[in-house]
Order: C-alpha cells, then sequence, then structure tokens
C-alpha cells in the first residue's frame, strides 16, 4: 500500500535580478581591490567574502535539487565575465604604469614601439606586480572555489589562476616588446653575475617565473639562455 508518510517536494526559483548580481559582485570587488591594495583595506572579512561568493553565486549541491546549475541562474557566466573585465582592467592599469617609463610608441604604422634609455629597473617593478598577484592567488582562489569547480572546469581555463595569468597574458602580447626587455634584463644580470658581481637572485627567480607561467620559458627564454652560456664560454 501507499506509504502514506511519502510526499514531493516542489521548489520554484525566480531568476535574480540584475540589482542582486551587481550588489554580490560589489562584495567581491571591494574585496579584491582591498587584496592588491587598489584601496584601503576594510573590515569585511574573509569568511563574510566567502560566503558572498558560495552563496549567491556558487551554491549548486542542494540535497533537494538533482540539477546541477538550477541554482545560478547563469550567474556563473555573469561573474565569469565580471572577473576577466576586472584582471583586464587591472594589467591594463598595472602595466601601463610600468611600461610608460621604459618605452613609448614610435610615429611609424606598425605599432611598434621604442625603447628608453634604461631598462634596468623594470625587473624591480615586474618583480612588485608579480608578488602582488601571485602572493595572493591561493586566498583568490580559495574564495573562489566553488567558482572554479562549477564553471570553470567546464571549460578549457579550468583555474582561477590560469583565468588571471591568461588576462596578464593579452596584455604582454598586446606589446610584445615587453616580453624582449624583460630577457634582456635577465640575461644582463646573468651576465653581471658570471662577471663576478652580486646580483638579487630571488628577483630573477620572481620575474622567471613570470616567463614559466605565461609560456614563454622554452619558446622564448631558454634559447636566448642557451645562446648567452654558448657565447660566455666560446670567449
Amino acid at each position: 500500500s501507499p506509504n502514506p508518510n511519502h510526499f514531493s517536494i516542489i521548489l520554484e526559483f525566480s531568476p535574480p535580478s540584475e540589482e542582486y548580481f551587481k550588489a554580490n559582485w560589489t562584495h567581491i570587488e571591494r574585496f579584491l581591490n582591498s587584496l592588491y591594495k587598489i584601496s584601503p583595506p576594510d573590515n569585511f572579512c574573509y569568511l563574510e567574502l566567502f560566503r558572498v561568493a558560495y552563496t549567491n553565486f556558487l551554491a549548486t549541491n542542494f540535497s533537494l535539487i538533482e540539477r546541477e546549475d538550477l541554482c545560478i541562474d547563469r550567474l556563473e557566466d555573469q561573474l565569469h565575465g565580471e572577473l576577466k573585465a576586472y584582471y583586464k582592467r587591472f594589467f591594463e592599469r598595472e602595466l601601463a604604469a610600468i611600461l610608460k617609463k621604459y618605452i613609448f610608441p614610435s610615429n611609424n604604422e606598425s605599432q611598434s614601439f621604442s625603447l628608453r634609455r634604461d631598462q634596468s629597473n623594470i625587473l624591480d617593478e615586474l618583480e612588485v606586480l608579480w608578488i602582488k598577484i601571485n602572493g595572493n592567488q591561493q586566498i583568490v582562489s580559495e574564495v573562489l572555489i566553488w567558482f572554479e569547480r562549477t564553471c570553470l572546469l567546464k571549460t578549457r581555463v579550468k583555474t582561477v589562476e590560469k583565468l588571471i595569468l591568461g588576462e596578464l597574458l593579452e596584455q604582454f602580447e598586446q606589446i610584445r616588446d615587453v616580453r624582449v626587455i624583460i630577457i634582456q634584463q635577465i640575461m644582463k644580470h646573468i651576465m653581471r653575475e658570471r662577471a663576478g658581481e652580486t646580483i638579487n637572485r630571488q628577483q630573477i627567480k620572481n620575474v622567471v617565473e613570470i616567463l614559466i607561467k605565461l609560456d614563454y620559458y622554452k619558446p622564448h627564454f631558454e634559447p636566448e639562455l642557451l645562446k648567452l652560456t654558448q657565447q660566455h664560454y666560446r670567449a
């Protein structure tokens, strides 16, 4: 006989409004700005941010709901877009501040860039940027862990780290002279050390890590390093 205690639960959800998304994105953006010291730190704590990111955007594993994406209501796509736009603006601003000190656009139509006389401090600037990004990577990934697992895993990007690095790579690709300058400056430091000078090895390690993360090491840096090494031992 039918179980009199058995009953079905039907849940209906209305899609969140645009204001709902904007209000919660503001929390995440405020946190990122504070993390990267774009704005002063405030009292918006880590646990509160995790609650916003998880509960309002990414909570998909409800025991009464079998559909994986029911509670997202396309918010994961909006969050994906906002994060990409945020890091695009971030790297445009950060790199522009660095590059205007060392290179400037030439007047020809090829959109190439001319070098300023002294690029020796560009490694200092890039190291600061990399420490800012890489040093905070873990906390950003932890806060957005459910976004990573429910959205990014379905894409070719896969991780929050790769999303961020993808925007950095895009900025580097737009001005390829940046890559050339970085490699040249690293080579100069290596030659100085081989000549007996003391260099900042940790800085070189940090900047080389940028090249590795952006997949520049093997195709661009390694051949130059091998060429330099051959020339050094021939001499």
